[in-house]
This record gives structure tokens, C-alpha cells and sequence, in this order.
């Protein structure tokens, strides 16, 4: 009976990081890698616990994205530029009070300005909508504060490829 819990965790964390795959294969992303590693990161044992976290983790994941990526733009993959955008994402999360949003945020901040010979691209349209757009696989993702997100439509994927290439 003592590993019960153990068992738990362990199905829980295996099952989530499974789902995470298959959505990053799914959605043809070229590091299902990350995925995998963030399901494990916030598997809890108390399922409690990881619903009650799962928006701080959630903004973390879109401050982190959002601070790699606008860094990634403009400036070329380095120590110096990984460290700026580690400290910069958990700092952010801290000064929108969202202390427990800080490591997932700098750890994907840092992900992103690791250099994978991709660039990625962030908007923010005046409605709040979010977009990241990734233009040497053509894939993009949306995401709409209080709605949900999702992965961007080949329309839409037009649209950006054109903005991307200065067409």
C-alpha cells in the first residue's frame, strides 16, 4: 500500500506526457520533446493540486513563449541572450503577481532561445488575441485569454508566411 501513491504519479505523469506527444506530433511540432518534459514537469501527485496550478502554468507557458520568442526575433541565440530571457520571463510572472507562473515561464523562455535554426514570431492583435507563428515549419498557434487556443488554420498560416516574407 505504500506505493500507491508512487503508482499513481507515475500513470498520471506517463499518461500526460503520452497525450502531450501525440498533440505535438499532431500538430507537426519539431520538438514533441518539450511537450513530453513539461507534462511530467506538472504532473502533481494530488490531482487537486494540479488543476489548482494549471493556469499559473499555463500564463507561465504564454509569458515564457511570448519573452523567447519577441527575444529570438531580434537577437541572435547566446548565453547571454537564454540568461536575459530566463530572467526576464520570472520576473514578469513576479510583477503580474504570478509567483507559481516564474520557473514554468523561465524554462520556457529558455527552451525557445535555444538555438533550433527556427524563428519564431509573436503578435498580439488589439483584441488580445496572442499568436505564435513559426515561419520554417509554417505552424502557429492562437491563443485568446479567457476563450482557449488553438493551432492556426492554413488561412491564417497564409497570411503570416506573406507578413513573415515582406510580401
Amino acid at each position: 500500500m505504500k506505493h500507491i501513491p508512487s503508482l499513481q504519479l507515475s500513470l498520471r505523469a506517463a499518461t500526460a506526457a503520452l497525450l502531450a506527444v501525440a498533440a505535438a506530433q499532431f500538430l507537426h511540432l519539431q520538438h514533441p520533446l518539450y511537450a513530453l518534459i513539461s507534462a511530467v514537469i506538472v504532473t502533481d501527485l494530488e490531482v487537486a493540486q494540479t488543476r489548482k496550478l494549471a493556469l499559473p502554468r499555463f500564463t507561465g507557458t504564454v509569458v515564457g513563449s511570448a519573452i523567447g520568442a519577441t527575444i529570438h526575433t531580434v537577437l541572435l541565440p547566446s548565453l547571454w541572450t537564454i540568461g536575459s530571457g530566463i530572467f526576464l520571463a520570472m520576473f514578469a510572472s513576479h510583477v503580474i503577481s504570478l509567483p507559481a507562473a516564474a520557473k514554468v515561464a523561465g524554462y520556457v523562455s529558455g527552451i525557445i532561445l535555444l538555438d533550433h535554426g527556427d524563428s519564431f514570431h509573436h503578435a498580439t492583435a488589439h483584441d488580445g488575441v496572442q499568436i505564435i507563428y513559426c515561419h520554417a515549419k509554417n505552424k502557429g498557434m492562437w491563443f485568446v485569454p479567457g476563450i482557449g487556443m488553438g493551432p492556426m488554420q492554413p488561412k491564417g498560416l497564409g497570411i503570416l508566411k506573406q507578413i513573415v516574407e515582406g510580401r
